[in-house]
Protein backbone atom coordinates (compact mmCIF):
# COMPACT_ATOMS: atom_id res chain seq x y z
CA UNK A 1 0.00 0.00 0.00
CA UNK A 2 1.14 3.51 -0.72
CA UNK A 3 -0.40 6.28 1.38
CA UNK A 4 -3.08 3.86 2.54
CA UNK A 5 -4.20 2.87 -0.95
CA UNK A 6 -3.58 -0.45 -2.61
CA UNK A 7 -4.98 -3.68 -3.93
CA UNK A 8 -4.83 -7.20 -2.58
CA UNK A 9 -6.51 -10.55 -3.16
CA UNK A 10 -9.85 -10.69 -1.37
CA UNK A 11 -9.95 -6.89 -1.02
CA UNK A 12 -11.75 -4.32 -3.13
CA UNK A 13 -11.31 -4.99 -6.80
CA UNK A 14 -8.33 -3.82 -8.77
CA UNK A 15 -8.30 -3.79 -12.57
CA UNK A 16 -6.64 -7.26 -12.82
CA UNK A 17 -9.25 -8.87 -10.56
CA UNK A 18 -12.02 -7.03 -12.43
CA UNK A 19 -10.77 -8.38 -15.77
CA UNK A 20 -10.64 -11.93 -14.38
CA UNK A 21 -14.21 -11.69 -13.05
CA UNK A 22 -15.47 -10.04 -16.23
CA UNK A 23 -13.99 -12.83 -18.33
CA UNK A 24 -15.43 -15.49 -16.01
CA UNK A 25 -19.02 -14.34 -15.44
CA UNK A 26 -19.44 -11.62 -18.09
CA UNK A 27 -20.31 -8.68 -15.85
CA UNK A 28 -20.89 -5.36 -17.53
CA UNK A 29 -18.76 -2.33 -16.78
CA UNK A 30 -21.91 -0.54 -15.55
CA UNK A 31 -22.56 -3.13 -12.82
CA UNK A 32 -23.12 -1.30 -9.51
CA UNK A 33 -21.22 -4.04 -7.65
CA UNK A 34 -17.95 -3.34 -9.48
CA UNK A 35 -15.56 -0.51 -8.71
CA UNK A 36 -11.83 -0.10 -9.18
CA UNK A 37 -9.59 0.83 -6.28
CA UNK A 38 -7.49 3.82 -7.33
CA UNK A 39 -3.74 3.86 -7.02
CA UNK A 40 -2.19 6.41 -4.69
CA UNK A 41 -1.12 9.66 -6.34
CA UNK A 42 1.81 11.59 -4.90
CA UNK A 43 2.06 15.08 -6.37
CA UNK A 44 5.47 16.74 -6.41
CA UNK A 45 6.89 19.95 -7.86
CA UNK A 46 9.82 19.84 -10.24
CA UNK A 47 13.03 21.10 -8.66
CA UNK A 48 12.05 20.26 -5.06
CA UNK A 49 13.39 17.50 -2.80
CA UNK A 50 11.12 15.18 -0.84
CA UNK A 51 11.93 12.92 2.10
CA UNK A 52 10.14 9.60 1.74
CA UNK A 53 9.51 7.42 4.80
CA UNK A 54 8.94 3.82 3.73
CA UNK A 55 7.75 1.11 6.13
CA UNK A 56 7.78 -2.61 5.37
CA UNK A 57 4.50 -4.13 6.48
CA UNK A 58 5.24 -6.96 4.15
CA UNK A 59 3.70 -10.29 3.25
CA UNK A 60 7.06 -11.60 2.04
CA UNK A 61 10.61 -11.30 3.42
CA UNK A 62 11.33 -8.04 1.58
CA UNK A 63 10.22 -5.76 -1.21
CA UNK A 64 12.13 -3.53 -3.60
CA UNK A 65 11.14 0.15 -3.56
CA UNK A 66 11.80 2.33 -6.61
CA UNK A 67 10.42 5.24 -8.61
CA UNK A 68 10.53 4.96 -12.39
CA UNK A 69 13.22 7.06 -14.11
CA UNK A 70 14.49 8.46 -10.79
CA UNK A 71 17.40 7.74 -8.55
CA UNK A 72 16.69 8.08 -4.84
CA UNK A 73 19.13 8.91 -2.07
CA UNK A 74 19.13 6.36 0.76
CA UNK A 75 19.94 8.13 4.03
CA UNK A 76 18.49 6.30 7.05
CA UNK A 77 17.37 2.86 8.18
CA UNK A 78 15.51 2.08 11.41
CA UNK A 79 16.32 5.49 12.88
CA UNK A 80 20.06 5.30 12.19
CA UNK A 81 21.39 7.90 9.77
CA UNK A 82 23.88 6.85 7.10
CA UNK A 83 26.06 8.66 4.64
CA UNK A 84 23.73 9.43 1.72
CA UNK A 85 24.00 6.97 -1.17
CA UNK A 86 22.26 7.50 -4.50
CA UNK A 87 20.59 4.29 -5.68
CA UNK A 88 18.01 3.10 -8.22
CA UNK A 89 16.08 1.01 -5.68
CA UNK A 90 16.08 -0.02 -2.03
CA UNK A 91 15.40 -3.51 -0.64
CA UNK A 92 13.29 -3.09 2.50
CA UNK A 93 12.94 -6.06 4.84
CA UNK A 94 10.02 -7.01 7.09
CA UNK A 95 9.41 -4.43 9.84
CA UNK A 96 12.19 -2.16 8.54
CA UNK A 97 11.80 1.59 8.15
CA UNK A 98 13.91 3.64 5.76
CA UNK A 99 14.19 7.25 4.64
CA UNK A 100 15.13 8.30 1.15
CA UNK A 101 15.30 11.61 -0.66
CA UNK A 102 13.56 12.06 -3.99
CA UNK A 103 14.94 14.85 -6.16
CA UNK A 104 12.10 15.83 -8.46
CA UNK A 105 14.51 16.62 -11.27
CA UNK A 106 12.94 14.78 -14.21
CA UNK A 107 10.56 16.21 -16.83
CA UNK A 108 7.02 16.69 -15.56
CA UNK A 109 5.19 13.41 -16.16
CA UNK A 110 3.61 10.47 -14.32
CA UNK A 111 6.09 8.03 -12.77
CA UNK A 112 5.19 4.70 -11.15
CA UNK A 113 6.22 4.16 -7.54
CA UNK A 114 6.99 0.45 -7.33
CA UNK A 115 7.30 -1.85 -4.33
CA UNK A 116 6.92 -5.44 -5.56
CA UNK A 117 7.57 -8.22 -3.05
CA UNK A 118 10.81 -9.88 -4.13
CA UNK A 119 11.74 -12.37 -1.44
CA UNK A 120 10.29 -15.76 -0.56
CA UNK A 121 7.56 -17.59 -2.42
CA UNK A 122 4.10 -16.26 -3.21
CA UNK A 123 2.81 -19.82 -3.51
CA UNK A 124 2.27 -19.98 0.26
CA UNK A 125 0.54 -16.60 0.54
CA UNK A 126 -2.80 -16.17 -1.27
CA UNK A 127 -2.87 -12.42 -0.46
CA UNK A 128 0.25 -11.69 -2.46
CA UNK A 129 -0.49 -10.50 -6.00
CA UNK A 130 2.43 -8.84 -7.74
CA UNK A 131 0.84 -8.09 -11.12
CA UNK A 132 -1.00 -4.77 -11.27
CA UNK A 133 -1.41 -3.55 -14.84
CA UNK A 134 -1.32 0.14 -15.62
Amino acid sequence: MINGKGRFNGGPLGRHAFQQIFQTIYLTVESPKIFLVPFAVVNVEKGKRYRLRVFALSCRPFFTFSIDNHNITFMEADGIEHDPVEVQNIDIYAAQRVSAILNANQPVNNYWIRAPPTGGSAANNPNCETFFPK
